[in-house]
């Protein structure tokens, strides 16, 4: 599990699409299980209260094939300058524990509208 945050850019298109992705491998010679990776953005405000999950993507399986998995954000109200506060998850299931297999996030990208 993983925070961090980021603040929409000036260019950002008021309500515009946000698709939070992460780019996922897992390494390890266990033998893999369910495996999955989970994303929640809150909105921060001024004082760094945080509001509800927008993320509408469920958690999304993960394979011993690396690939980008993408979660859609719910862009209601959002303008530029606001802050998203995003927790990333990962959870594996493997067993055979000579080299135990773990989940790598080789890359996180937040992909928003802008004009």
């Amino acid at each position: 599990m993983g925070w961090l945050e980021f603040t929409l850019p000036p260019n950002y298109v008021a309500g515009g699409a946000i698709t939070l992705r992460a780019v996922v491998d897992v390494t390890g010679s266990g033998t893999l299980g369910t495996c999955t990776v989970d994303f929640e953005a809150r909105a921060s405000d001024a004082d760094g209260a945080v509001g509800s999950d927008l993320v509408t993507t469920a958690a999304t399986a993960v394979s011993a094939t690396s690939g980008a998995k993408d979660f859609t954000v719910t862009p209601t109200g959002l303008v530029a300058g606001d802050k998203l506060v995003v927790k990333v998850t990962t959870s594996i299931a493997e067993t055979g524990n000579l080299n135990p297999i773990q989940a790598i996030i080789t890359k996180l990208q937040a992909v928003i509208s802008a004009s």
